[in-house]
This record gives structure tokens, C-alpha cells and sequence, in this order.
């Protein structure tokens, strides 16, 4: 992050100590326009995260459990999911393995995910990503690092489709 103190202007100097992003940072925590659902069981975490998500340009929703979560899939068409893992009656491992078997990546159907979890261990972690998560944070939340990875991941997964998309497109002509 580049930091400006001072700035000169035509009618004199100023002190300005705001942040400056540069334009790898400002790519880096660009999540502008994604949809991006947030799933947690506590409805004043999930609410939290999904404002300041919000604030941050994306369109957020959030739900409170699994079954909420799959009555707004199909209609919002998230870009990326955000899940606790640990919730009553279906938790996040539940959510994840149903949400990879009804949207198969061979039908254009990946969306990538990230778990969040109070057990912060290495074995939750590991058993993210084996039902499917690409991303893992343990609660609290720092919210930059979880902005950043948001933003990786929809960078690569528009990269990926846009390449998906192209591989498979039809040539030209008759063969």
C-alpha cells in the first residue's frame, strides 16, 4: 500500500494521509459486482459479513442454513460461496458436497468456495478442501485477507471459464 503525506496543488500544499491502493492491491480486493452468499447459522455474523461485503461493492446475500441456502442458489446464481462449517442439522461439509454433486463442473457448474470455521485446526482445514472448498479461514474472520481471496478466486475462476468457454466452442466452418 502506498502512503501519501503530502500533495501539491495549484493553490498549495495539503496534508493528506489516506491510503493509496495500487493497481495490484486495488485488483487484489476487487470483488465489485460478484455475487457472493454467505451461510451461517448465527444470522448476526452472517449479516455482518454480508455487509461488509457489500460494502465493498459485491451483491451479498445471507442465509442461516443449508435448506435456505439451496431456496436461493438456483435463482441468484452466487459467483462464490461463503460457508461456516459448523451449523445444526446440515453443516458446511453437507452444503458443499450437495452444492458439487447438482452443479457438475462438466456442465459449466463450478463455483468456488470458501469455508469459515471456530475450529481453525489443520485437519478442519484439510477436510475443506477434500468435500470441495478451495478456501479456508478460521473465525474471527480478518476481513482483507478473506476480500483478497474472494477476489483471487473469482479472478481465476473467470480466467478458467473464459477458457472453458473458448476450448469449447465449435471451429468455424464444416468439417
Amino acid at each position: 500500500m502506498m502512503k501519501i503525506s503530502k500533495s501539491k496543488v495549484s493553490s498549495g500544499t495539503f496534508d493528506n494521509t489516506m491510503d493509496m491502493l495500487s493497481a495490484e492491491e486495488m485488483q487484489l480486493r476487487n470483488i465489485h459486482g460478484l455475487r457472493i452468499l454467505v451461510v451461517d447459522d448465527q444470522k448476526e455474523s452472517a449479516k455482518l459479513l454480508a455487509l461488509i461485503l457489500k460494502n465493498e461493492g459485491a451483491d451479498a446475500r445471507w442465509v442461516t442454513s443449508v435448506a435456505e441456502a439451496f431456496e436461493v442458489i438456483d435463482s441468484f446464481h452466487p459467483s462464490i460461496i461463503v460457508s461456516d462449517l459448523s451449523m445444526p442439522q446440515e453443516d458446511g461439509f453437507d452444503l458443499i458436497r450437495k452444492f458439487r454433486l447438482a452443479h457438475r463442473l462438466d456442465e459449466g457448474g463450478f463455483v468456488p468456495a470458501i469455508a469459515v470455521s471456530a475450529d481453525g485446526s489443520e485437519g478442519a482445514m484439510q477436510r475443506s478442501f477434500e468435500y470441495g472448498y478451495q478456501g479456508f479461514f478460521p473465525k474471527p474472520v480478518e476481513q482483507k485477507y478473506l476480500i483478497e481471496a474472494i477476489a483471487s478466486m473469482a479472478l481465476v475462476h473467470r480466467m478458467l471459464s473464459d477458457n472453458f468457454r473458448r476450448d469449447s466452442m465449435p471451429l468455424s466452418g464444416s468439417f
